[in-house]
């Protein structure tokens, strides 16, 4: 059975398939875990290659045309860490997977959710805030709690 999750962006119901984007996800065991945990729950999965880093992260999601990009070839990846983006999942679903991630100890320490605001933003601007927000949690945190480490 499909699910999917209507939002309200910009005062438009859009329906979508609840999609997770995976970004720099290169180790063989993190893949592994990562689909026993996505794929049972019936999640639109893309692997996001770095050739489409220049395409907002709605068009990634299939919610708005795709712009035409440079080549392969002459895209520079703009940053290298993991990192997950959920759309259109329902807070079960979020909460699920979010689950699964920690009991398979993998660790993803940059995560969104796709919103009104930033399904604008390319996947780097999407990376940059989330490392900002990061930063300001680690620095409001205790001296132990260090995520991106």
């Amino acid at each position: 059975m499909q699910r999917s999750i209507q939002y309200n962006f910009q005062e438009e119901n859009i329906k979508m398939k609840e999609t997770i984007l995976l970004f720099n996800i290169t180790d063989r065991n993190t893949k592994l875990k990562l689909e026993r945990i996505l794929l049972p729950l019936k999640l639109r999965i893309r692997r996001i290659p770095v050739s489409q880093y220049g395409q907002t992260l709605a068009a990634l999601c299939g919610l708005e045309e795709p712009v035409a990009l440079p080549s392969e070839s002459a895209v520079t990846p703009s940053f290298s860490d993991p990192m997950m983006i959920f759309a259109g999942l329902s807070e079960m679903t979020l909460n699920r997977v979010l689950a699964g991630l920690r009991a398979q100890q993998i660790r993803i320490p940059y995560k969104a959710i796709l919103t009104s605001t930033n399904q604008h933003w390319t996947p780097e601007e999407c990376f940059i805030e989330i490392k900002k927000e990061l930063i300001c949690i680690i620095n409001t945190q205790s001296p132990r709690f260090h995520p991106i480490s």
